[in-house]
């Protein structure tokens, strides 16, 4: 079941993006310019958003913060109150005690006895008046006492259901915040490219924008007229095999393009055409004369990565090398089907910032039209990629590869 759902995930990613065809508008350097102008316009509104999402997902964090905090007191409240009708029923018990003693003393009192003055150390009937007397107002401010205590316990009960009700309504409100605290962390996360960041293709385009100048590319020029004109210029002959060689002398292809699901990445497609050769550490080559048009430092997922584009009988393409242990170009530099760009990479063990890569091995995209300048956005990027295949002839995955032109 999970094989025929990839397959058919394969067939709605892929099929599209080889039967639609290119259409792309000519472009000069000003219009280039503009693109530029406006990438940066929304990096900045991009980074507005997102301080103000930060600012709100602080300042939730804060409001949660203090309602744990609240809710820590009420307890300490409700206990608090709960030993204090505790102490207050204690008190009443010795009040009630103390009013019986009283009580039989008036009763008794009243009787007919004669040697009640004795038994309470009256000296005379006036002290005995007096004592009686006494024995009453305390009475009565026994009773008043322990009518004052009964309210006070009546009060503290009702705080406590009072205090009881403000948890559950800090709790629903606790609930609310930490919804909308995950709803603020989605939309951070969805402001921020996986692959590649915003900032990256700025750069990117900047050096583009600077690589058409140093090659004298007029500022409304047609910058396809331009590169054919620079790469004309390069040298080098157009590979026979299909337009394009394979990036490296030897090897074998380890991975295929297309939808893929892998511990490390998760499920996605696999944008390229992954060769590999035992020990690693080969040159890697430009696959046609071209442009180098952008180069990726480090990235975590990719590692170093060089794209050029290419002007092959009339087609535009873009190729990608990922997972490069270094770079031998330049933005703007113009490359033939035998520049060396670069060494292989992939090893965690050695490019440990490449945390997409778990060995040896160069990731080959192939896209249609100029990435950097017909678009910019690596989505667009992604959304524009081929399978290889179609037009670098690659042994089967696993054949062994021994030169960059022989078919097989």
């Amino acid at each position: 079941m999970r094989r025929m759902l990839c397959t058919l995930l394969c067939f709605v990613v892929v099929v599209p993006m080889l039967v639609v065809p290119e259409q792309v508008q000519a472009k000069t350097l000003a219009q280039l310019r503009e693109e530029l102008r406006t990438a940066e316009a929304n990096y900045a509104q991009k980074e507005q958003e997102e301080r103000l999402t930060q600012e709100q997902i602080d300042q939730t964090n804060q409001s949660v913060e203090d309602i744990k905090n609240d809710m820590i007191q009420i307890d300490k409240d409700i206990e608090t109150l709960g030993n204090e009708i505790i102490k207050l029923n204690q008190e009443i018990t010795a009040k009630e005690k103390e009013i019986k003693n009283i009580v039989n003393f008036v009763q008794v009192s009243n009787g007919e006895s004669a040697y009640l003055e004795y038994a309470f150390g009256a000296q005379d009937f006036t002290d005995f008046i007096y004592r009686m007397s006494i024995a009453e107002q305390l009475a009565d401010y026994n009773e008043k006492l322990i009518a004052d205590f009964t309210t006070t316990i009546e009060n503290s009960k009702k705080k406590q259901v009072e205090l009881k009700e403000k948890t559950n309504e800090l709790e629903q409100k606790q609930k609310q915040l930490e919804n909308e605290l995950s709803g603020l962390k989605d939309k951070m996360a969805s402001l921020s490219d996986i692959k590649i960041s915003v900032k990256d293709e700025i750069r990117m385009l900047r050096e583009s924008v600077e690589g058409y100048e140093k090659s004298g590319c007029g500022e409304n020029e047609d910058l396809d007229a331009c590169m054919t004109r620079i790469q004309n210029s390069g040298g080098g002959s157009l590979p026979p095999i299909n337009g394009f060689y394979r990036p490296i002398v030897k090897g074998h292809a380890t991975s295929e393009y297309g939808w893929r699901c892998l511990d490390i990445t998760g499920c996605e497609l696999h944008s390229g055409l992954d060769m590999s050769v035992a020990g690693g550490g080969v040159p890697v080559y430009a696959a046609a004369p071209g442009v180098v048009a952008g180069l990726i430092h480090r990235s975590n997922c990719g590692g170093n990565q060089v794209i050029i584009i290419h002007t092959i009988n009339g087609q535009k393409y873009t190729t990608l090398y990922a997972h490069l242990r270094s770079m031998n170009v330049s933005v703007g530099q113009v490359v033939t089907a035998s520049t060396q760009i670069g060494i292989m990479g992939g090893n965690p063990q050695t490019e440990w910032w490449d945390k997409c890569s778990t060995g040896n091995h160069v990731h080959f995209t192939v896209a249609t039209g100029h990435y950097l300048k017909d678009y910019y956005s690596w989505n667009t990027f992604m959304n524009h990629t081929i399978n290889p295949r179609t037009v670098t002839n690659v042994p089967a995955r696993g054949v062994e590869f021994t030169n960059r032109t022989t078919r097989y």
